[in-house]
């Protein structure tokens, strides 16, 4: 009876241990969307100002039409500071499909919160004061993009 036992034990442990069972997986491989080549299937985010340009140059003139509205912005700004400042701000924004443009985080220092207060609404304002900007396309789909932008703040 022990032998018989020990027989089918063998067997089950066979079994279980071969792919006879299961089915083969045809899928292709996934492509993560942040490896995708640089080409026509990938396209930044337009600005009206950037429809001109070339395809290699979209992304520089995004970040630069971005940059200069972000300047122009706080340039309209009075700040009172008692010494000089030099530092950087980062905006994580965020475009979606739409092409809707929202400030998702803001990183500064604890010296430019307690020098210039309004910053973050300064900030926040300018975001939705921005230009219409068409969303970014892979594959001829639209498709949200996050940035990672710096604003260097030099007030003397």
């Amino acid at each position: 009876m022990l032998r018989k036992h020990w027989y089918i034990g063998i067997f089950i442990l066979i079994l279980s241990s071969c792919d006879y069972f299961s089915t083969p997986k045809n899928d292709p491989p996934q492509e993560p969307i942040d490896t995708f080549p640089e080409s026509s299937e990938v396209k930044a985010p337009l600005f009206d100002t950037c429809k001109t340009v070339s395809l290699e140059n979209l992304q520089t003139c995004f970040a630069t039409t971005f940059s200069s509205h972000i300047s122009n912005y706080l340039k309209d700004k009075t700040v009172v500071v008692q010494e000089h400042l030099h530092d950087t701000v980062w905006m994580q924004i965020l475009i979606n499909n739409t092409g809707k443009i929202s400030l998702e985080n803001l990183i500064l220092s604890d010296s430019i919160q307690h020098r210039i207060p309004e910053i973050n609404s300064w900030l926040q304002e300018s975001i939705i004061a921005l230009p219409e900007v068409k969303p970014a396309y892979v594959r001829n789909q639209p498709t949200s993009t996050r940035y990672k932008l710096p604003v260097i703040l030099k007030i003397n």
